[in-house]
């Protein structure tokens, strides 16, 4: 990696740095979008396999494995990135010390997994949990090394071992309908899947970045533990917010509310990985800009969050508007309560797309411990509001929780962000907003008859709407101009 490619005010580093950025945001949609065609069609052959109960089942005992997940990290994968990001000169010890607590952490988990399921769990979902446990720890394993190609900016690299992961996670659920396997049958055929990523993953790493030095200073280890305590809890709160819902659901009313619940958040979980895909690919590189470029950086915040805002809205009302024909086609009639439950999850994604940027500006600037207040803020508020709705008003109740968590997520985000970046918040709100109303109303009008028809002419009145209303800067409608102009070329 050239020095050069991090300085501020050349022209040429201007220009790779767009490129990079740009390969690995179209490498990453790219993976995602293959790897989701694939992914998503198999998830709705699995539902409709499993049904309501064993599908509640399945989805619990997934849950209850990835709640053990942060021991296998303690955050040192963001940590990794960051560090590497800003000093690749001694990646390869940071690799090596992180490996050398990484083996301990993973086989840590594993035993806290089985001995969790058995003490906690009914006899039939400790084996299902146990292996669950053993792909936590294996995935976790590969953790570093990916962390280390994100450093590198070879997320191409990353993308296509995703794809391959997809097709293999794919295939193993073909085969387990096939075989028509319960519950534990899936989950030991999908365990294949882990095994083989954390192969590709080293052999990449090695290969495109830098092979680990295992020196194992004592003082490199002890430094490497502290710094990553914040990012621990920040793992800690991230897994419990995001999946105590279905534990609570689960204990409160049964596998068929965490079924119905189950389907609906499948959506959101698409969305949810396709931000946090676009907005990682620039957290290495606010990492480097932190240090070295920190004029670089405020306009890197700027534009990613205007950018973010402009997916979120208008993704939250195509699925409020389509939520009941998008339920019946994906998951059939037996699921239609999801419906409802749908459109009031998906309410969260535009406050979500719109603090995933400036969450990860706290974490490569520094502000790790801010991000972590929010978490632990939303974490107690999720419990709390959980605990309240989910007796009354079910899957419904946990779907409220969600979005007014993101909102207040939002809010405070927001008002920390100031304090490093004087984003203007409503400058790109407004012109999404706007332009939102016309991408709704021919999907409303079609919804019950052409609803691709509507979507179709909303997306092109949502497009043109945002070029005329000034979201774009001339810089930008310059390089979109560009960019249409060399499609046409080729």
């Amino acid at each position: 990696m050239r020095v050069a490619d991090h300085e501020e005010g050349s022209v040429k580093p201007t220009f790779m740095r767009r490129s990079v950025i740009a390969r690995n945001i179209l490498s990453r949609l790219g993976a995602k979008c293959a790897g989701y065609v694939l992914g998503f069609a198999a998830s709705i052959l699995l539902v409709r396999y499993l049904g309501v109960e064993r599908l509640g089942r399945y989805n619990y005992v997934s849950t209850f494995a990835s709640l053990f997940g942060l021991l296998a990290g303690l955050g040192l994968p963001i940590l990794l990135t960051r560090e590497a990001a800003r000093d690749k000169s001694s990646a390869g010890a940071s690799l090596g010390a992180a490996l050398v607590l990484q083996y301990g952490l993973a086989a840590l988990t594993f035993l806290t997994v089985a001995a969790s399921g058995a003490l906690f769990n009914p006899r039939e979902l400790v084996l299902p949990i146990t292996l669950l446990g053993a792909g936590v720890a294996v995935s976790a394993l590969g953790a570093p090394y990916l962390a280390l190609l994100n450093a590198f900016e070879k997320m191409h690299v990353a993308s296509a071992i995703e794809v391959i992961s997809t097709l293999l996670r794919v295939g193993l659920i073909l085969v387990a309908i096939q075989l028509r396997v319960d519950v534990t049958g899936l989950v030991a055929l999908l365990l294949a899947t882990p095994l083989v990523v954390f192969v590709l993953t080293k052999l990449a790493s090695d290969r495109f970045c830098v092979p680990p030095d295992y020196t194992f200073e004592g003082a490199r280890l002890k430094a490497l533990l502290t710094s990553t305590i914040p990012f621990a809890l920040m793992v800690i709160f991230n897994n419990v917010y995001y999946r105590v819902d279905v534990v609570m659901l689960e204990k409160m009313k049964g596998d068929a509310a965490v079924g119905i619940y189950s389907a609906a958040y499948k959506l959101l979980d698409v969305l949810m990985v396709v931000g946090a895909n676009i907005t990682g690919v620039l957290y290495p590189r606010m990492a480097a800009q932190a240090t070295a470029a920190p004029r670089a950086l405020q306009q890197t915040i700027e534009r990613s969050y205007r950018y973010m805002t402009a997916l979120g809205i208008p993704a939250s009302v195509v699925i409020t508007l389509l939520a009941p024909w998008i339920v019946r086609v994906l998951f059939g009639n037996d699921f239609s309560d999801s419906a409802p439950v749908l459109r009031i999850l998906v309410l969260a994604i535009p406050p979500m797309f719109m603090y995933m940027p400036l969450a990860h500006a706290l974490n490569a600037t520094g502000r790790e411990w801010y991000w972590i207040m929010v978490l632990s803020a939303n974490t107690l508020i999720n419990i709390g509001l959980n605990l309240v709705l989910i007796p009354t008003y079910s899957f419904m109740g946990a779907a409220i929780s969600t979005v007014f968590c993101e909102l207040v997520g939002l809010i405070l985000v927001a008002l920390l962000a100031r304090r490093m970046s004087d984003v203007r918040y409503l400058s790109g709100l407004v012109p999404v907003l706007a332009s939102s109303v016309l991408l709704g109303l021919p999907i409303w009008y079609f919804s019950d008859t052409h609803p691709f028809t509507g979507l179709t002419l909303g997306a092109l009145g949502y497009c043109a709407t945002l070029y005329l209303v000034g979201f774009f800067t001339p810089e930008e409608k310059l390089a979109l101009r560009q960019l249409f102009a060399l499609g046409s070329a080729r």
